[in-house]
């Protein structure tokens, strides 16, 4: 589409609005195309990424062998960490940070322009839209989040409990 869109849009008379929309066609066809190669979400960059790695399921081991860490070394939750080689080791934080925070900024964008238009355009009604879209759509996430966090109080339940030795020297 594409290729078709740039000659179509050469070859046509300036003045025409078919020439007008070849070139919207052009350079929208060019931007999905680059879009695509993006490697941090799961499109043609990343399935390239991954086969040049050589480890299937990047972005899922990643984020396991982040939040396997995150839990150990930050909640100091005694979890086991999957093994992986000394070149996961390198990619796997890279890959996951990278990853994680491109989705949560793509995200957040995306759900920034839905309530932008929604409220422009119905007012209190378009609010209410985007609230009840946004529940339905978070709903699992955060549902599956507070019972991970009710885990987390409950596997350190005791360490909570144990009093707590403050020394005023």
């Amino acid at each position: 589409i594409w290729a078709l869109a740039t000659v179509l849009w050469r070859i046509s008379d300036t003045e025409n609005s078919l020439n007008h929309f070849f070139f919207i066609t052009m350079i929208t066809s060019g931007v999905i195309v680059l879009f695509n190669f993006n490697p941090l979400i799961k499109l043609d960059g990343y399935f390239l990424l991954s086969d040049y790695l050589e480890i299937p399921n990047l972005r899922a081991k990643a984020f396991s062998y982040l939040g396997g860490w995150f839990k150990n070394k930050i909640l100091g939750v005694l979890i086991a960490v999957p093994k992986v080689s000394a070149k996961e080791k390198k990619v796997y934080p890279i890959y996951g940070i990278l990853s994680m925070t491109y989705s949560f900024f793509l995200i957040g964008f995306f759900f920034l322009k839905l309530a932008q238009f929604l409220i422009n355009k119905f007012q209190v009604l378009g609010l209410s839209l985007f609230l009840i879209l946004s529940f339905f759509i978070f709903k699992y996430p955060i549902k599956l989040s507070l019972a991970g966090l009710g885990q987390f109080f409950i596997v350190k339940k005791n360490s909570f409990m144990q009093p707590k030795k403050i020394a005023f020297k």
